[in-house]
Order: structure tokens, then C-alpha cells, then sequence
């Protein structure tokens, strides 16, 4: 019996041992899964999986310095002429990262350069659509013309008075006010380059004023001929004019005192002739 107790000894220790092994090896791949596990769920892993946007800075530093005390209202939505695309895309996120902006290449065709295009921002969210056409040498294009324009469904518009009001908050007093064919309205305001309104009516009596007035009218309508309300419009200015506004509301057909469309340019001629270059031809019937 001694002798078989000392065979079984071994045997038993050598299967002890293999246990012992089994479980040594068990526990040290649940360990390994254990940090890979922890390394995956770490901030600094889900980091590098996914890299965060640098958080947006409202206000944003902008291309251009902060608009003159005394000069006339330019903007759009916060976007001036002078400003690069940069800029808009900056401002318009701070007012709504719904905004969709897409870049269009706009043919401009010159003599010579039939190929020559000119940028052309396009940018969306639900009904509201804006457009901003930059001009310059690549790279260093700004922005010289500014749309906005928004339609309603029939009956949801607003009516003629709340959007004219918002306007002429926005812009001031327009320079010239009228009402259209359809029964909607049209309103204008013209600057000279300098930030002068062109046309100021004269007081009652001011024989000199009132010519004066009436002279300007020619240059005011000028500069207005060429602020036109389609973005796609080839592009034209006066060297007389500076910052020319031309808004149109239209009615619902269904009822006139509601809204079905209103559009706006913002078009700074002043901007456009420093920054078309190769574009003069277009311009060529204005006034150097």
C-alpha cells in the first residue's frame, strides 16, 4: 500500500500543477481583456476616434474692421462687403449651425475670358435662402453684393407692414418708398462712396435744394438700375454710387395685406469696382 500511495503523489501533483497553470493563463487573458477594455472606453481613445470641432467662437474675428460710426447699415445677417467667405461662414454658423452653405462657380464672361467664373455663396435653411457674390483675385475675393430672400406659405406670411417695418429698422427711413403693379412695395436707399445719403429732400422753399433733389434723382435711379434682386445677374455698378439697398415685398394673391415673398440686395458699388478687375468690361457703360 506505501507503494502506491508514493505512485498516486506524482500524478496527483502534476494534475495540481496543470490547474494551477490553466488558471494562471485564464486569469492573465481576462486581465489583458480588461485594459484593452479600459483603454477603448478612455476619453483619450474615444478622443482620437472621434476628434471634437474646436468650439465655435460668437463673435467671430472678421476681415474687416467694425463699421464707421455715421455710415449707413450694410449688412446682412452680419455679413459686410470687404469680408471674405471665412467671414460669412463664421457669422452665419454663430446665427444658426442649421445654415447650409455651398460654393457656386458663376460664369462671368468677358471679352477673351470666356472661362473666367466668379464665386458665388449659397447659403439655405428651410425658406430662408442667401446669397453673396465675392469678387477679387483668387484667394483674396470679398464680398460686394448681398441677398436675402424668403418665401411663405399662402397665408402664413406676414403681413406688408411687419416685414416693411423690419426693413426699415434694419436700414433706416428708405431713401425712396412705392408701391408696385401687384400691390406690394418696393424700397430703396442710395449712398454716394463716401456714406452720404445721394438724395435729401429740400425744406419747403429751398428753390436750390429742390433742383438739386431732382438732379439727384438721375444718379439715385443709376445706381438703383443696377441692384438688382437676382443673384445670378451679371454683376454691374457707377463709380457715382456707394452703398445701394433695394428691397421688394410681395403679396399673397390670396390677400394682399399678407406676405407670400420679400427680397433684399445689399450691393456696395464701391466694393465691386475696387474688386472685379478682369470683370470691368461689364461695367463699361458706367463711369470709370
Amino acid at each position: 500500500m506505501s507503494g502506491e500511495r508514493n505512485t498516486r503523489q506524482p500524478a496527483q501533483g502534476h494534475k495540481g500543477a496543470r490547474l494551477l497553470g490553466w488558471w494562471i493563463g485564464i486569469m492573465t487573458i481576462l486581465g489583458v481583456a480588461a485594459l484593452v477594455a479600459a483603454a477603448l472606453m478612455s476619453p483619450a481613445t474615444k478622443h482620437a476616434a472621434a476628434p471634437q470641432k474646436p468650439r465655435r467662437v460668437c463673435p467671430p474675428q472678421v476681415s474687416v474692421p467694425t463699421r464707421p460710426v455715421g455710415f449707413p447699415v450694410d449688412d446682412v445677417l452680419g455679413v459686410r462687403p470687404g469680408m471674405n467667405a471665412r467671414d460669412v461662414e463664421e457669422l452665419l454658423k454663430c446665427v444658426s449651425e442649421e445654415y447650409q452653405i455651398e460654393t457656386r462657380a458663376i460664369p462671368a464672361p468677358v471679352a477673351g475670358k470666356s472661362r473666367a467664373t466668379r464665386p458665388l455663396l449659397r447659403v439655405t435653411r428651410g425658406q430662408d435662402t442667401l446669397s453673396f457674390a465675392l469678387f477679387g483675385a483668387p484667394g483674396m475675393e470679398q464680398v460686394a453684393a448681398s441677398w436675402r430672400e424668403a418665401y411663405f406659405d399662402v397665408g402664413a406670411g406676414p403681413t406688408l407692414g411687419t416685414v416693411e417695418g423690419a426693413l426699415q429698422t434694419q436700414y433706416g427711413l428708405p431713401h425712396e418708398a412705392r408701391d408696385s403693379p401687384d400691390g406690394g412695395r418696393i424700397l430703396s436707399w442710395t449712398y454716394a462712396p463716401d456714406g452720404r445719403p445721394i438724395r435729401v429732400r429740400a425744406k419747403d422753399g429751398d428753390i436750390m435744394g429742390a433742383m438739386t433733389y431732382m438732379a439727384a434723382g438721375l444718379t439715385a435711379a443709376a445706381c438703383i438700375k443696377n441692384a438688382r434682386t437676382d443673384p445670378l445677374a451679371a454683376p454691374a455698378w457707377d463709380g457715382r454710387c456707394g452703398l445701394t439697398i433695394r428691397a421688394e415685398i410681395d403679396p399673397s394673391l390670396a390677400d394682399k395685406t399678407h406676405v407670400t415673398r420679400w427680397r433684399v440686395v445689399v450691393l456696395d458699388q464701391a466694393t465691386l469696382r475696387r474688386q472685379a478687375g478682369n470683370l470691368r468690361a461689364l461695367g463699361a457703360a458706367t463711369p470709370p
